[in-house]
């Protein structure tokens, strides 16, 4: 009995995964729900949406018991991420909006458990494979709806014609559409599979042509460059540091440049310098956030309760910063941004360390996906949230990049041991 309960969990568990992270995606569910909802997250209010939540964080509680271990091991080796949970349901005691707060820090909790499960029960090459299926499943999917059915893939109203597949809005379409285009290139595939790999890659960037989107545009080129750009870590440690000092004097020209031109890549990109409106939006974010700069307003509490004021200052009605980073400091202020950031620089590290010590593309999908979610978060709110995939993505590889370096370090001085004899001598062994 032991045994087919273990057989139905290797075959279950990783599409039980997959199919939770298109759900995290709000892949198909809202716009087939709600193909008229041009903006915004059609889950909020939709109650069967809200069952088939309570259902995946409860099949999720079931999974993470048999890895609890690691689990909590992971949460006592990342101090810091545990510390800005519990700065999250801490803020419940200063937000204006306590019930509203703790609502949301809950579900936040269980979003993060969702990344910790991840994270500790599969290592950063099975990730590749769990994400490129999920993310390759949406892209057939996207071509499919835009294609054959035009009202759920194509957007009607104020961005009418744009293509979204089957995500709700173009941008959030084009986001997933560049961040499965990198995990792809990173999949080592074989034979029929390595066909299937490049034709999702190339109808991914056929549909993020259609999405009119451009920072995934932005996003795209700059994954683009960082893909080679990261091949310097592959370099000895004496050669990598004159190579990364050439790099950053060509990427200083390059931003110069872009600089010195910057109206014209406005125009390129059919945009205006205020970057359709987040300019002033952030403006006046910083103006009125400052009032609480230290520990910000509460976990979600700053948009419950100052959402007309900034819609009076900017006139248009947004319901984020489309920043994550502002939308950060808003709730939880600088002590929650500072931990975050301290947090995202020792994840990077990791990831680092990754690439140098295995040197291949695979390696690098955790720093490139690291770097889409950094980047992207600074035209959009992205971090910290509920339901969030690209947080689950995050906690994902800020814990299993560290379970796999501990291991390694773990394996290398038994490997050391085993030739002590050898190293004494200078001895080199005759090769295989």
């Amino acid at each position: 009995m032991r045994r087919i309960i273990d057989k139905v969990l290797a075959t279950g568990e990783p599409l039980f995964a997959v199919i939770v992270l298109l759900f995290f995606m709000g892949a198909v569910f809202p716009v087939w729900r709600n193909p008229e909802h041009w903006f915004g997250d059609a889950r909020a209010s939709d109650s069967v949406a809200f069952i088939v939540q309570l259902s995946v964080y409860v099949l999720t509680f079931l999974l993470t018991i048999r890895v609890w271990r690691p689990v909590f091991a992971a949460l006592r080796t990342n101090p810091l991420l545990t510390t800005l949970l519990i700065l999250a349901l801490l803020s419940v005691l200063w937000s204006a909006v306590p019930g509203f707060t703790l609502r949301r820090a809950v579900a936040l909790m269980a979003t993060t458990a969702f990344g910790l499960y991840l994270g500790a029960r599969y290592a950063p090459s099975q990730q590749v494979r769990l994400f490129a299926y999920a993310l390759g499943i949406s892209v057939v999917l996207s071509l499919i709806f835009v294609a054959f059915f035009p009202r759920y893939g194509i957007e009607s109203g104020p961005n009418e014609g744009a293509w979204r597949g089957v995500f709700i809005q173009k941008n959030t379409f084009g986001r997933y559409m560049v961040m499965a285009v990198v995990t792809l290139l990173c999949l080592p595939a074989r034979r029929w599979g390595r066909m299937a790999k490049i034709f999702c890659i190339a109808v991914a960037l056929v549909l993020l042509a259609g999405a009119v989107s451009a920072g995934s545009y932005v996003m795209m080129a700059a994954s683009f460059l960082l893909i080679f750009l990261y091949r310097l870590l592959y370099l000895p440690r004496k050669a990598l540091v004159p190579a990364g000092m050439v790099a950053a004097i060509l990427l200083g020209l390059g931003a110069v440049l872009l600089l010195m031109n910057s109206g014209a890549l406005f125009d390129v990109l059919n945009r205006t310098s205020s970057l359709t409106g987040r300019v002033p939006l952030w403006n006046a974010l910083f103006y009125t956030g400052a009032r609480h700069a230290w520990f910000g307003y509460g976990y979600v509490g700053f948009w419950a309760i100052e959402n007309h004021n900034i819609w009076a200052m900017i006139g248009w009605t947004p319901l984020k910063a489309h920043n994550g980073y502002i939308d950060l400091w808003l709730e939880l202020g600088l002590a929650g941004l500072s931990i975050f950031v301290l947090y995202m620089i020792t994840v990077a590290r990791r990831c680092v360390q990754l690439v140098r010590a295995e040197r291949t593309l695979e390696s690098q999908w955790p720093v490139l996906m690291l770097s889409v979610i950094l980047l992207h978060n600074f035209v959009e709110s992205d971090l910290l949230i509920t339901n969030g995939f690209m947080w689950i993505v995050f906690v994902a590889i800020a814990v299993s990049t560290q379970r796999l370096l501990e291991s390694e370090a773990k394996t290398a001085p038994a490997v050391a041991q085993a030739q002590p004899q050898a190293q004494a001598l200078d001895f080199i062994p005759c090769p295989q």
